[in-house]
């Protein structure tokens, strides 16, 4: 089953702007009965069950839209533009069904995760570790800011918190604490506890800013790697996959068999006997 050529469809245009629908009372009488036979594949096709209501105006204006377009006059390229409608509609489900599954297996793939993260990730009543961490340093610096001093105690209190993390904050801040027991510039006491005071505090910012660094760094990360997880969940399972094409595929043959027919019969009804499109076997 080939497609028609872009060529082709452009005939069947040309043929359908020609075939401008019945002129004789005869087939006007026939054509005044196309809301009944409208009624007929609209009860045929629309689904209007508990869960799913397919609008009976949206249907109508697709109908009227094809018969406009392709005006059959007959019988015959009537029940071939009905069948067009029918496969057409059908085929709109497969592409609903299709953006269905992909928004489910996005949202089961984000419940997932979700569930995990509860389990084992960061949340807003277990924060990371550099959220503590980050928290201690400002307390620290604030009494520092106030007067106090960086003792050994509050490293140590810092150090249990650590819980083995963050060596480098650690050596650093006992290697700050040995320094300020030093005073090789030999300062007076105040100029002294003016300088270590603000060698604490330049330390300690570097330390804070560094953590809060961190946590944006790892929170962009994270956003990152979950839409990543969002786009890898476009594809539903391949099974649901191949069913979809299958049944589109499908249709498709149908709906372009159905479009070679008619435009055999149009252009035949029109008086060119040689008819750029045969009619094609079901398959």
């Amino acid at each position: 089953m080939t497609k028609p050529t872009p060529a082709q469809i452009e005939a069947n245009r040309r043929n359908a702007q020609l075939s401008t629908g019945p002129k004789t009372p005869e087939g006007k009488a026939a054509s005044s009965l196309n809301a009944t036979k409208y009624g007929i594949l609209a009860r045929q096709l629309i689904i209007q069950s508990q869960y799913l209501q397919e609008s009976p105006e949206e249907f109508q204006n697709f109908w009227t839209e094809h018969h406009q377009h392709l005006a059959p006059v007959g019988p015959l390229e009537e029940m071939l533009v009905d069948q067009i409608v029918a496969l057409s509609w059908r085929m709109r489900r497969v592409r609903a069904a299709e953006s269905g599954e992909i928004a489910l297996n996005v949202d089961a793939g984000g419940r997932h995760r979700a569930r995990i993260l509860e389990k084992t990730g960061e949340t807003e009543e277990w924060p990371h570790p550099d959220h503590y961490m980050e928290k201690n340093l400002i307390e620290l610096r604030q009494k520092v800011e106030q007067g106090g001093e960086l003792s050994k105690d509050a490293i140590t209190i810092i150090a249990q918190d650590a819980e083995g993390c963050y060596p480098s904050l650690l050596r650093r801040l006992n290697a700050l604490y040995a320094q300020i027991s030093q005073n090789p510039g030999n300062l007076d006491p105040a100029a002294l506890r003016a300088y270590n005071q603000q060698k604490i505090l330049d330390t300690l910012d570097e330390e804070i800013k560094k953590l809060s660094e961190q946590q944006i760094t790892r929170r962009k990360h994270e956003d990152y790697k979950e839409q990543a997880h969002r786009n890898a969940d476009f594809i539903p399972r391949m099974d649901i996959v191949q069913r979809i094409l299958r049944v589109e595929t499908a249709l498709e043959r149908q709906l372009f068999r159905a479009m070679e027919q008619l435009e055999h019969l149009q252009t035949r009804r029109l008086g060119n006997n040689d008819s750029p499109l045969s009619v094609t076997p079901a398959a």
